[in-house]
Order: structure tokens, then C-alpha cells, then sequence
């Protein structure tokens, strides 16, 4: 899993490896995620719940924690962006399921 953060003025691609911790099929999986290019910790999941035969809702939740000497300067950046970060992420996810099912 790759996620960037930045600004206009600063971007960085940060690569995380995703725990799936537990996994209630259908509807939800729980992750914890750890860094390979940075320090980072974090945890989350996706929730999906059908609406009907042919809509669900995808629900996700994703809490993210820089560590070491730069943990105090990043997590403030890292807040503001972890909203935008989860919504894009739900929703690649989503379209991703939505693909692999046109395709089956």
C-alpha cells in the first residue's frame, strides 16, 4: 500500500505493509499498518453494507501515527491530511470491487 501525503508545495509517497487483523466476511475488515519507507503506525478498517442488490455503502477508518525524532513535526501535518487520505482510499477500494465485479 502506497499513500502520499503532501501540499502543493511538498508532497512524499509513503509506503505501508497492511496486517489484516481480522476479516468479517463480507461486510468488514480490520488492518493495522506499519512502515517500510518511514516510521509509521496506524490501524483501520472498511466497512460495506448493502443497500441493496446493487449498491453498498463503503464505510472507512483510518488512524495513522509518525514516530521517532520527526513524529512531533509530522503527526499536526499528518492530522489534516488523514480525512482526504481515508476518503480516497475508501473510494479506490470501492471502485476496485466495483471493477472486479463487472468483470466476473
Amino acid at each position: 500500500m502506497e499513500i502520499q501525503r503532501g501540499s502543493r508545495y511538498c508532497s512524499k509517497k509513503v509506503q505501508l505493509k497492511v496486517l489484516i487483523t481480522k476479516w468479517e466476511t463480507p461486510e468488514k475488515v480490520t488492518f493495522n499498518l506499519k512502515g517500510i519507507s518511514e516510521k509509521f503506525t496506524g490501524s483501520g478498517y472498511f466497512h460495506a453494507l448493502a443497500i441493496n442488490s446493487d449498491t453498498t455503502k463503503m464505510t472507512g477508518h483510518l488512524d495513522m501515527k509518525a514516530e521517532g525524532m520527526m513524529g512531533p513535526v509530522i503527526n499536526p501535518v499528518l492530522k489534516s491530511f488523514l480525512p482526504k487520505m481515508t476518503t480516497e482510499l475508501t473510494e479506490a477500494i470501492a471502485q476496485e470491487i466495483t471493477n472486479s465485479k463487472s468483470h466476473s
